[in-house]
């Protein structure tokens, strides 16, 4: 008899190892609190004693990035998010999930702004703690968006975070992407912008903000930011010149490189680049930068920028290297600019256009037409055609800016358009020489 009760509970106690041991490869759960009061400990008594789960995921990440038990942290997040019903969110990064997740999520964004979801149907059925409810394409967009978001900060990226949360913020605001919006902010040192999109919850004009948990996180956030150490790898500062006439503006010298003030954006406005040599120059005799970082986006900009530089590097020894960042683009691949957000739904539609002509102009240069005139009819007629207006279609040589008539070595495909009265600018890199064809 004795024998059979040990075996008995030899077997019970197997099988709850076994199911402990399932559950811990999966989330490594711990149902007890442990002691001490360290930000995982504080997290676990969020999840399990408060039942708060809105708490404890604000404690498991800042568990996270002091370092405290991060790999348990992780997958008692991923539990959490699970239990909100936001398994999307639930991203293990130590599994290395995160790019794939980044990679899914912009795909499902993609097949929205080509209009291929819900069957072209305005809303789809979704359903959440079993009951069923109607879900626009809108809210599904800012959904994926804030899912996104949560991914890039688990990289972590926060500028990138930063930029999809407000995208979804337009879209259609809420309180608990507006407190992960403060949090990116915060990580990036930017504490009153951060302080400005807390204090929207925390007086109520955002959807959601009645909720309590909601409204502690976002004050336990306001208390942390006085806590957080700034990055010490980012810096914002804003260089303003005064506009009283009598003071900074009253130039006797201005800086030129006229070359490169020519064509494109310098027909329309003459003295702008005049205007941006002598600033940015000013700029950098205050500050004395090892390196600048500008976009791609304004091309002209960019060259007359580094070209003012490598003057200065050769003749008066400045170490200053200008260094140029890609085009940042939409998940649609439009690029980004501040003027987008005042196209409408269809001129954004429309303003897709820009980026497609100029790739198929790339991939028929590359294929061996290389007469510039031509391509550059292809890209004004398939602009036209979308409903835009076109500035400028230039082919130019990367290194002096000049126009060509035939493509024998690198150029850039650069394009200025209106949709409405936005105005909307692009440029294609091609770098084939007459080697490659």
């Amino acid at each position: 008899m004795e024998v059979n009760n040990y075996l008995k509970m030899q077997k019970m106690m197997m099988m709850m190892s076994n199911n402990t041991n399932k559950k811990d490869d999966l989330y490594h759960v711990i149902h007890k609190v442990p002691s001490g009061d360290t930000p995982y400990v504080r997290a676990k008594h969020a999840q399990l004693v408060e039942k708060d789960p809105e708490g404890a995921l604000v404690l498991f990440w800042e568990a996270i990035n002091s370092g405290d038990r991060v790999d348990s942290a992780l997958k008692d997040m991923a539990v959490v998010m699970k239990q909100l019903n936001r398994s999307e969110q639930a991203i293990q990064a130590k599994c290395g999930k995160v790019e794939e997740q980044i990679e899914l999520l912009k795909r499902k964004l993609r097949l929205i702004y080509q209009g291929e979801v819900f069957h072209g149907k305005p809303t789809k059925t979704a359903r959440s703690h079993g009951k069923k409810f109607q879900v626009s394409v809108k809210q599904e967009t800012s959904r994926l968006l804030g899912n996104l978001g949560w991914a890039y900060m688990q990289k972590p990226n926060y500028m990138m975070a930063e930029v999809v949360y407000r995208k979804a913020q337009m879209i259609d605001p809420d309180s608990n992407k507006a407190n992960n919006l403060g949090l990116c902010l915060m990580k990036q040192g930017r504490y009153s912008d951060a302080n400005l999109v807390l204090q929207d919850i925390l007086q109520g004009r955002l959807p959601g903000s009645e909720d309590s948990k909601t409204r502690k996180r976002a004050q336990e956030f306001k208390k942390s930011r006085y806590l957080m150490k700034p990055p010490h790898r980012i810096l914002r500062i804003h260089f303003m010149i005064s506009s009283n006439p009598q003071n900074s503006l009253n130039f006797k010298k201005w800086l030129q490189v006229e070359n490169l003030e020519k064509g494109m954006c310098g027909e329309s406005r003459p003295v702008f680049f005049r205007g941006v040599a002598t600033i940015i120059t000013k700029l950098f005799n205050i500050v004395e930068p090892d390196f600048a970082v500008f976009g791609k986006k304004d091309y002209q900009q960019w060259r007359l920028i580094q070209r003012i530089m490598s003057i200065y590097v050769r003749d008066l020894d400045f170490s200053i290297k200008v260094i140029g960042s890609e085009i940042v683009r939409d998940d649609d691949s439009l690029a980004m600019s501040s003027g987008n957000v005042h196209l409408s739904p269809e001129q954004r539609k429309q303003a897709l256009s820009i980026n497609k002509s100029l790739s198929r102009a790339r991939i028929a240069a590359e294929k061996g037409h290389v007469n510039c005139q031509e391509l550059r009819d292809m890209v004004i007629k398939a602009i036209h055609e979308a409903g835009g207006k076109v500035d400028y279609a230039e082919i130019v040589d990367q290194e002096s800016s000049k126009a060509v008539e035939e493509i024998t070595s690198p150029v850039v495909f650069c394009v200025a358009t209106w949709f409405g009265k936005v105005r909307l600018i692009d440029n294609m890199e091609i770098s084939i020489r007459n080697g490659d064809l």
